[in-house]
């Protein structure tokens, strides 16, 4: 049945035809598209707003890209319902616009999402976790947290320094407590009078009883250099730990050890040359 030519008809250009029971119900169905939309898009907005705080995100940046994720469903509702009314003339232009704005904020935001798109793949390929010991760009420290965003490190000294997960993605870390077991390397020089067996084995045996000392690793000693007075003495051990004050404590136990000995050494060889 027809109710006549109307305002469809000549929007559409389609002039022969007439605004039927048909169009009404696309108009309608048009405009419940459109409410539906709308709604979606303050949901979509509210939800992005809470799962990028949840991770961390600034209230700023987290505020622009729930509402690029409102206004990109809102346009799509928009252009949903121009097609429903047969003008999709109309929706291409809503569509292009919020693709040049999806556009514009990806290259105004691409450092951001540059450390999201790290944090995820460090999620997935796990370097370290909260409590470890690590190296990153000349930075020792124990790791305090990392999320989506960035990680921070707490320096042996009690500084805070907060990466990016992009730079961290790109960069060297070594993790010294991983394995819960780590080397000290002491190095001095001793008078090269010394009986260098004698020395090598009171090196060893001062440092062999520590607490910290890993019972499953043999103490080594070398000699790496000679200057005609001296002589460069390395003495490696390894050593059980879960905290940074447990590799400072054993270096100091393990100095302290060494020290005395070596005292002891010229003392006793003082005591054989005034004997002979």
């Amino acid at each position: 049945m027809s109710i006549g030519t109307g305002w469809f008809a000549q929007v559409t250009g389609d002039v022969s035809s007439d605004f039927s029971p048909t169009d009404i119900w696309k108009l309608g169905l048009s405009l419940v598209a459109l409410a539906v939309g709308v709604i979606a898009a303050l949901w979509i907005r509210r939800l992005v707003l809470r799962v990028l705080l949840s991770v961390a995100a600034t209230h700023g940046i987290a505020g622009i890209v729930a509402n690029v994720a409102g206004l990109a469903v809102g346009a799509f509702a928009i252009a949903f319902s121009l097609y429903l009314l047969r003008l999709e003339q109309a929706a291409y232009p809503i569509i292009g616009v919020v693709i040049l704005i999806g556009i514009a904020l990806a290259l105004g935001l691409q450092q951001i999402l540059a450390n999201y798109i790290a944090g995820i793949a460090l999620a997935f390929r796990p370097l370290f976790q909260p409590g470890d010991v690590v190296e990153i760009e000349n930075y020792q420290g124990t790791i305090l947290n990392q999320n989506l965003r960035e990680t921070t490190l707490r320096t042996f000294e009690g500084t805070s320094v907060t990466f990016p997960n992009r730079d961290i993605f790109f960069s060297k870390v070594i993790n010294q407590g991983a394995s819960g077991k780590r080397r000290i390397d002491i190095r001095f020089l001793a008078p090269a009078h010394l009986n260098l067996t004698s020395l090598h084995d009171a090196c060893a045996l001062a440092v062999s009883p520590l607490a910290f000392r890993d019972p499953a690793r043999d103490v080594e000693v070398y000699f790496d250099a000679f200057s005609g007075t001296s002589v460069s003495v390395v003495v490696a051990l390894w050593i059980d730990w879960k905290m940074p004050s447990d590799y400072l404590h054993a270096k100091s136990d393990a100095i302290h050890a060494i020290v005395m000995a070596v005292r002891q050494l010229e003392e006793d060889t003082k005591q054989d040359n005034l004997a002979t």
